[in-house]
């Protein structure tokens, strides 16, 4: 897993990620602490990214893949940060990235995903996993997709069309594949087929989605923007693109923004001054405890019979629904006033050094809390920071390299060397004083030990962030 924050406020944003990466197979998982996951997505534009989650799209490194989208985007540049994030989601849709194997892999892969869901939902409730308990399953199943909207690029994909085009993915998980065989009765495999159609043209991601964070200014905004969307491989040629906040900070709306990604836990209980999960188990133990006082105050202080009882207890459930919900917003409202609110008064008018320590200091707490809880410490290693300003770009505060930088000033000076005005032809002259702009843009690659998405056809693997 991984721990990433970006701050942003009128005058700058700031990027902060740990190195750690978990690859492997459940079991034998490992965890390196030298990735990169953050980069600057134009050499020449304020604009950088940050990933999390799986480090690979399509069986393709997206390091690889944002560095060959920076050298085709050259000296281009766009008015607004959205249209960064439109270019990027064209280019790595390309057939070059999206072939026929692994867009069958991305059907392997939530067909693998919602067969375990399955088998966990029946063995939770303590039933058989037969015909009539696994179609009970998928109703609860489907309910909660209905709680996802439809991707964009799917609205017109019928489930007659995906049926024929995957059937052999299908065929061979019931029949053939020795490591992912799914053992389901005959009379509902159909149905199982229908789950996943359902799963893949919604906007549920998997454990193989990838998040991207693409921030910073555009040509024409004078404050920086934020585009959040997660990808989750492709089916039909069209990438599962799951789009999440868009943040424009302005001058009466959003002044100020604050946000995690991947593990969010730590640097949430430290914005809003309480653990999320301590929350939800406060409001779901009040459920149970006011109904085990409204049955103990029918059973001992009253001589209602049973029918009498039961109309108390719908009565009174939804008295109580009303009060817990005025509870949840009365401590939202505590949390906000107290907590986040005063943090935010800083940071609204913090200099970009001062944006840089905080994202630091978050991404650097959430490691030590894994460290000192016992948990693996899936988020560790060096973090890198990075502020990005209209008039400075794109600058690195923290920058580790898996090479010495002064062992290598070729690669500092072909940073620019790659086109546009700064070809292979440039002059000696301009050559040097690329290389002296290049130093502090330098994005050391490193390799991402990542499992190689087309072993799901063989073997289980874990996820990698």
């Amino acid at each position: 897993m991984t721990a990433e924050v970006a701050i942003l406020n009128k005058l700058a944003v700031s990027l902060a990620a740990d190195s750690a990466v978990t690859t492997g197979f459940p079991g034998r998982e490992r965890i390196f602490t030298s990735a990169n996951k953050i980069f600057t997505l134009s050499k020449y534009a304020p604009v950088g990214v940050m990933i999390y989650g799986h480090v690979e799209h399509c069986s393709v490194p997206w390091e690889m893949i944002i560095k060959e989208f920076r050298k085709e985007l050259g000296s281009k540049k766009y008015g607004r940060i959205g249209e960064y994030s439109d270019a990027f989601n064209k280019f790595y849709s390309q057939a070059k990235f999206v072939t026929e194997t692994t867009q069958q892999v991305t059907v392997l892969g939530a067909a693998v995903s919602a067969y375990q869901t399955l088998r966990a939902e029946i063995q939770d409730n303590k039933k058989n996993f037969v015909a009539k308990e696994i179609e009970k399953a998928y109703d609860r199943m489907e309910n909660i997709l209905e709680t996802y909207k439809d991707l964009n690029c799917f609205g017109d994909l019928s489930k007659r069309k995906f049926m024929i085009k995957y059937n052999n993915v299908f065929s061979s998980l019931f029949d053939q594949n020795e490591a992912f065989h799914i053992d389901l009765p005959a009379a509902v495999r159909t149905r199982f087929k229908e789950l996943v159609y359902l799963i893949l043209r919604s906007s549920m991601p998997s454990k193989f989605a990838t998040g991207l964070v693409i921030t910073g200014f555009g040509e024409d905004e004078i404050f920086p923007s934020l585009k959040e969307e997660q990808v989750d491989g492709a089916i039909f040629d069209c990438c599962r693109i799951i789009s999440g906040d868009y943040i424009d900070i302005d001058r009466r709306r959003e002044t100020v923004y604050v946000k995690a990604f991947a593990q969010d836990d730590v640097v949430n209980s430290f914005l809003h001054g309480v653990d999320d999960r301590y929350k939800q188990y406060l409001f779901r133990m009040l459920n149970v405890f006011m109904g085990d006082f409204l049955n103990e105050i029918l059973k001992d202080h009253t001589s209602y019979d049973e029918e009498e009882k039961n109309v108390v207890r719908t009565l009174v459930r939804s008295r109580v629904k009303d009060s817990i919900d005025g509870f949840k917003s009365k401590m939202s409202n505590f949390c906000s006033n107290n907590y986040i609110m005063p943090v935010e008064d800083v940071l609204r008018s913090a200099p970009k050094d001062e944006l840089a320590h905080v994202a630091e200091a978050l991404v650097s707490l959430t490691s030590l809390k894994r460290k000192v809880a016992g948990d693996k410490e899936t988020v560790g290693g060096p973090v890198d920071v990075a502020v990005i300003s209209k008039g400075d770009g794109f600058v690195w505060i923290k920058r580790k390299h898996y090479f010495k930088p002064e062992m290598n000033h070729h690669f500092s000076r072909n940073y620019f060397n790659e086109g546009g005005d700064h070809g292979p032809a440039a002059t000696k002259e301009s050559s040097h004083k690329s290389g002296a702009r290049a130093k502090s843009f330098s994005n050391g690659s490193a390799t991402y030990a990542s499992a190689s998405s087309s072993h799901l056809v063989s073997k289980k693997r874990g996820s990698a962030s």
